[in-house]
């Protein structure tokens, strides 16, 4: 892409640092259709009384989950994917693990049943609430689980997965709306007409803002032309900036691709800024 969309694509990628990851989400908060327009919702916020019960429940829709987001994603060979954001509890600073019998769990939730009205349901230390995490993460077998956290709460907080993120940034930052799967985006030939570097083949002798690296079909992010990463890392970090690439040593990283320089877009129509527009908790909750 050219470099004044490439350089705007990481100002916006940059600007989401510390958003949250849910699998399937493409920016939306919670509750809203405000995300990218090829999925501009798809994010819910679970706040009920069905959802305090802190013991494992094996149905992952039964668990407990306060003020956290949730996505149901049927894929394409008809396997739906539930998932519950963990609010950046290994990121976020204060958020840490819990065990269903810890003191100050049950006392909350204790207090958050004897209110009637969920919608006046008060945080945890002002942003924490607990929740069974279910998504993408550092375990061996790649999904955290279930593993019961207190996190951040994710309302009023926009929500991506790695590839969600992408379609995103590149959307609001004045490029084209493009929704394709980890595999499409470093497919030859690429649909959007965008150069696809196998790294273990073929390198560029320089990156630019805006580049895209992919891990095979599993991980896809942004990086500058300085070599930071900027992506939606996974359900327990969120969404981050810590890791530096190199062309010479791409480790894990198998494909770049860079989109043409005429993958640009027409100024989108002037929406209200629904990042600094005050969302009361009860419309949240509808």
């Amino acid at each position: 892409m050219g470099p004044e969309i490439g350089a705007k694509v990481i100002a916006e990628a940059k600007k989401h640092i510390g958003a949250h990851y849910i699998h399937g989400g493409y920016g939306a908060t919670p509750g809203n259709s405000d995300g990218c327009k090829c999925r501009p919702g798809m994010v819910n916020l679970i706040v009920s009384h069905d959802r305090l019960n802190p013991v494992f429940d094996a149905k992952p829709e039964k668990n407990i989950a306060v003020y956290a987001a949730q996505t149901s994603i049927t894929h394409a060979d008809g396997k739906t994917k539930y998932s519950v954001c963990a609010g950046n509890y290994n990121s976020f600073p204060g958020g840490r693990p819990a065990n269903p019998r810890d003191w100050d769990l049950n006392n909350y939730l204790t207090s958050l049943k004897a209110v009637e009205n969920p919608a006046h349901w008060p945080f945890f230390v002002r942003v924490y609430t607990p929740r069974r995490a279910f998504g993408p993460g550092a375990d061996p077998s790649g999904d955290i689980g279930g593993v019961l956290v207190w996190g951040q709460t994710c309302a009023g907080i926009r929500h991506f997965d790695c590839v969600g993120f992408i379609s995103y940034c590149l959307a609001a930052a004045g490029g084209p709306v493009i929704q394709l799967s980890i595999a499409a985006w470093r497919a030859t030939p690429h649909s959007q007409g965008a150069t696809v570097y196998e790294l273990a083949k073929q390198k560029p002798k320089e990156l630019l803002d805006g580049d895209i690296i992919v891990k095979a079909d599993h991980h896809i992010a942004w990086v500058a032309k300085d070599g930071a990463i900027i992506e939606a890392q996974d359900t327990d970090v969120g969404v981050r900036s810590t890791g530096r690439f190199n062309l010479s040593t791409p480790g894990g990283w198998t494909h770049l691709v860079r989109l043409p320089v005429g993958a640009s877009a027409p100024p989108p129509t002037p929406e209200p800024d629904r990042e600094r527009e005050y969302i009361p908790r009860e419309e949240q909750l509808r």
